[in-house]
């Protein structure tokens, strides 16, 4: 059975000198929460695992000297989640550290950084002359008659119909066969030419108007033109949902470094969407660099991340869509690195940790299926470790909001099981999208909480 992460009035707090990682006050301390200068850094996938290895057998008690904890630490009891955590922390700490590339716009993206202009960035992620067109559009309505030998709908065609000479023809006429054209009028399809389709043609959607959309390449003369005044650098590209939209990003030439250490790349993302019902927009997206995590919120009404952008072309709307977007650059990058370093600089305490569990992952119950019941386990173990700085990828940042910020973001991103696709691969690149477009609540939940924890101290 699964143990609950019970509610706090319950459940015994963390011990800080056990399981907490030291604050990166002096280098003793620092050093005391790192692994051996010879282990490699951690992985989220080995969180999974020692989760899974935690559920299947007991917890051994944990020791003082494992843990590196001081020697008066009092040692966890054996089969509690917080020495399966424990357990599953010391056997993270000996994988490899998430590579570069591995972010929600990476993983969804055809082409990654290395292409000197926009243009070479699109044509490299094929995304260059799509050319979309409104086509008109046709329902087949039944007429009864075949329209070839005017039989009814039952009859056998006549020996000379050319309805007989398709492949495994019905020598009967049939509804299809008595259909004809009648031109839906203010109705288009739109429509892109491809060669690798059944019929050479891919529909993207319709729409009442008559203009084509406007091309990535258009709208993408706003990254050219921001990334001359900002010295930016080309970021990932590709195709979204299906090919009915594209984006292509750039990031800033210089990282944000939240405390003074750990480093965030700002990112502007232009995505185009091609057929109505999804906007176009522009969206300031941060990538902490360690753990491959994006953001995928603004910071309230003064500061969102997001601005749509015009369903027309038109020359001059670009223009100050363009200054627009580069004043939001700016505007959020101060807003993120103001509130980032204030939740860096806010300790979680043991209670904080456990509401903050409690609300976003709540235990489903002893009668619920076994998938349910082993990710809540994954995701406790992977909580306590992250947090509190158990693997290398956040033992820089360890015990603090921003800490637990990024827990969230990399249970979302990397830990969080994602659908199997007929192949049996996973959809990495679903789980993706959902994260960056679908806005899973408990990323947003824990946001507001870290952002509450930091507002209450002031």
């Amino acid at each position: 059975m699964t143990e609950p992460v019970k509610p706090a009035q319950n459940t015994p707090a963390p011990n800080q000198t056990a399981d907490k990682a030291p604050a990166a006050k002096g280098s003793t301390k620092a050093a005391a929460a790192k692994a051996p200068a010879k282990a490699p850094a951690a992985k989220p996938t080995a969180i999974k695992a020692a989760a899974t290895k935690a559920a299947a057998t007991k917890a051994p008690a944990a020791k003082a000297a494992a843990d590196k904890a001081p020697a008066k630490a009092p040692v966890a009891k054996a089969g509690s989640p917080k020495a399966a955590a424990d357990k599953g922390a010391k056997a993270a700490v000996k994988a490899e550290p998430i590579k570069a590339g591995k972010d929600s716009w990476a993983r969804i993206a055809t082409r990654n950084n290395g292409s000197r202009s926009i243009s070479d960035l699109l044509n490299k992620a094929g995304l260059s002359g799509w050319n979309v067109q409104p086509e008109g559009v046709v329902a087949l309505a039944p007429t009864g008659l075949c329209i070839d030998c005017e039989r009814a709908v039952g009859e056998l065609h006549t020996k000379e119909c050319p309805s007989l000479d398709e492949p495994d023809a019905n020598p009967r006429v049939i509804r299809d066969d008595t259909c004809i054209p009648i031109p839906m009028l203010g109705s288009f399809a739109l429509m892109r030419e491809n060669p690798d389709s059944e019929f050479g043609w891919d529909v993207l959607g319709h729409t009442k108007s008559e203009k084509p959309p406007v091309p990535i390449e258009v709208r993408a003369e706003m990254l050219t033109s921001i990334m001359k005044e900002t010295k930016a650098k080309t970021g990932p590209a590709g195709p979204l949902w299906e090919g009915k939209g594209a984006f292509a990003s750039i990031r800033l030439p210089e990282p944000v470094m939240v405390g003074g250490k750990d480093p965030v790349e700002i990112r502007l993302v232009l995505v185009n969407s091609l057929v109505p019902g999804r906007k176009s927009q522009v969206i300031i997206s941060p990538v902490r660099t360690a753990s491959q995590t994006t953001f995928p919120f603004g910071f309230g009404e003064p500061c969102p991340n997001v601005y749509d952008l015009s369903a027309a072309d038109d020359k001059d709307t670009r223009t100050t869509e363009t200054s627009d977007a580069l004043n939001l650059l700016n505007t959020y990058t101060e807003w993120f690195t103001q509130a980032a370093n204030e939740l860096m600089g806010k300790k979680i305490t043991d209670d904080e940790f456990t509401k903050l569990t409690n609300m976003l992952f709540p235990f489903p119950g002893d009668t619920a299926p076994k998938d349910k019941r082993e990710r809540h386990n994954l995701v406790y173990v992977a909580m306590k470790a992250l947090v509190y700085g158990k693997v290398d990828i956040t033992a820089a940042i360890a015990g603090t909001w921003w800490a637990a910020l990024q827990a969230v973001m990399i249970i979302a991103e990397h830990l969080d099981p994602a659908k199997r696709l007929e192949n049996e691969q996973l959809d990495e690149q679903g789980r993706a999208v959902d994260v960056l477009f679908s806005s899973k609540h408990y990323v947003h939940d824990a946001f507001r909480m870290a952002r509450k924890a930091v507002k209450g101290t002031k």
